[in-house]
Formats: C-alpha cells, structure tokens, sequence
C-alpha cells in the first residue's frame, strides 16, 4: 500500500511541479518510496499537532486572492495557535481579522467596529454577526454597499478643483516626452504597428541582451535562470489562487456552469501551451550570438 499511494502522489498530474516544496519532500522518499511517510512529512509542514514548533505569520489579505481565502488561512492559524496553547477571545479573533485586511477595507473595517461601540473592554464576546466565521460575507457587503455610490457622492460634495493653465501645459510636455503617438506603419523589425523602425523597444532590448550575452558566465547564468524559474512558479501559483477563488466565489452564488466554464478555457489554455512548446523552438547560436531558424522568417502580412 505504501509503495502505491507514493506512485500516486509523485505523479505531477496530482501535485504538480509548482509546488517544489511538496515535491522536494516527495524526491526525499524516492528510495524507500512510503508514501504514508510522504503524507506525514506533508501535514508536519502545516499541522501544529505534528509540528508544535512551527511558526506562522499572521495572514494579511494582500498575499491571497480573495477575503474567504483570507478567512481560510487566518482560521487555520487560529487553530496552530490553540494548539499551541496560544488562545483568543472572540474579541481578539476579530481584531486579528479587521487588522490584516488593510487600508483598502477601512470603510467595512469602520462599520465592522461600531457594532462594537458601546461594550465594555473587558467584554471578550462578540455580537454574533462579528463571529469569524461570518465576516468575509459581512466584509463583502459592506464593501459592496460602498462601491455603490457613497465614495462618489462624498467626492461631489467637496471643494471643486482649481485648474491652473501652466501646470497643465507642464503636465502636456511631460507626457509628450515619454509617450509616442500612434503611427499607422509596421515595423519591419519586430513586425507590428505603431511605431517607426528607429523606435523599436523591442529591437533596442534584443540588441542591449545581444551585446550583454558575452559576459554571461556560467554561474551568471544559473543564477538567473533559476531565479526566473522562482519567480515565474510564483506567478503561477498566484495566478491559480486567483482562479480557485473566482471559481469558488461562483459556486458559492450557485453559477456552477459558469465556474465550470471557467476552468474548461484555463485547461484548454494549458494544453495549448503544452503543444507550442513541445514543437521545434528557435534556437540560440551561442558562437555568433544570433538566433538561428529553421526557416529564413517571413513577413506576415
């Protein structure tokens, strides 16, 4: 049984590759191949019970996609912290909670707080519609209740601006100066409209890699290419969560045909990323520095 719940959990259709930490604990167990010991080694990372000395950070809204991810973690590290013998009241969970969401949740954090007027400060408890477990949909609301309408009203209602002719043609200039106008010609270099050849960005960073390429060592360029790998990995998994939590917001609504739909395009998108790269790429001469083709490219008209 071991050696088959390890088969299992090593292929990457299961945990895939961006998760390097769950696979670097799976590489360790390729010998002995006891994926009870997998399994185990996986909840140590993140159950006090196994790891009373762990450590967590408390969680903020800014590293997750959505405010019920954000309940997740932060409920998970509740519980590492009563494990750890480590309790809060209802009082201190919901501050906990009010102050990792940040300045962009000040108006529901507001509202959230004056259902707390007038309580004693030794009162430990909560209303109950301040209970944990009820605020990502009571932040949502008030939130929502916000965006519409009460932001702008408060805007109408101020001082009109003054507009001063000089800083305005300043303001011109400037935008003149870094941005081009639109130019209905195709760049015979990078094959795309908008700008004159002598304005190519894309040609001027191909030619600043090409002359750099020469000075790129060995340990250079591990460096930078397992720095890239990192961080696009990071990317993705931050892509993925904002996914998971437009999908589960959907099916929470009960728009389930839509949260499935949804998925059906991201995994028609990777597989078409998996068949262009597994097609013949264009290659990297290393002795003259230029790319070589199978093909001389032609214009696309």
């Amino acid at each position: 049984m071991k050696n088959s719940l390890y088969q299992y959990l090593a292929q990457p259709t299961i945990i895939s590759i961006e998760h390097y930490d769950i696979r670097n604990i799976i590489n360790r167990n390729a010998l002995n191949t006891d994926g009870y010991r997998v399994l185990y080694d996986i909840m140590a990372r993140i159950h006090p019970a196994l790891d009373p000395d762990a450590t967590f950070n408390i969680p903020i809204i800014g590293e997750y996609a959505d405010i019920h991810e954000y309940y997740l973690y932060m409920d998970s590290y509740l519980m590492h912290e009563q494990f750890a013998g480590r309790r809060y009241s209802p009082r201190d969970r919901l501050n906990l909670f009010l102050r990792g969401l940040g300045n962009k949740y000040q108006v529901a954090i507001t509202r959230a707080k004056q259902l707390m007027d007038g309580r004693s400060a030794n009162d430990t408890t909560v209303p109950e519609i301040l209970e944990l477990p009820n605020l990502p949909n009571l932040i949502e609301k008030y939130m929502e209740d916000h965006d519409g309408g009460k932001a702008i009203v408060r805007w109408m209602q101020s001082a009109p601006q003054r507009h001063h002719r000089t800083s305005d043609r300043q303001s011109v200039l400037k935008a003149d100066s870094t941005n081009r106008m639109y130019q209905d010609i195709k760049c015979p270099l990078c094959q795309t409209y908008g700008h004159h050849q002598t304005q190519c960005d894309k040609m001027a960073i191909w030619l600043n890699l090409k002359a750099a390429f020469k000075s790129v060592d060995e340990k250079l360029r591990a460096a930078i290419i397992a720095n890239y790998a990192k961080v696009d990995a990071d990317r993705r998994k931050k892509k993925l969560a904002r996914l998971k939590g437009t999908v589960r917001q959907l099916y929470n609504e009960g728009q389930f045909q839509a949260g499935e739909q949804l998925l059906e395009n991201y995994m028609g998108e990777c597989m078409r990323d998996i068949e262009q790269y597994a097609q013949p790429q264009e290659l990297w001469n290393p002795s003259d520095h230029t790319l070589a083709y199978d093909s001389e490219p032609s214009d696309v008209e």
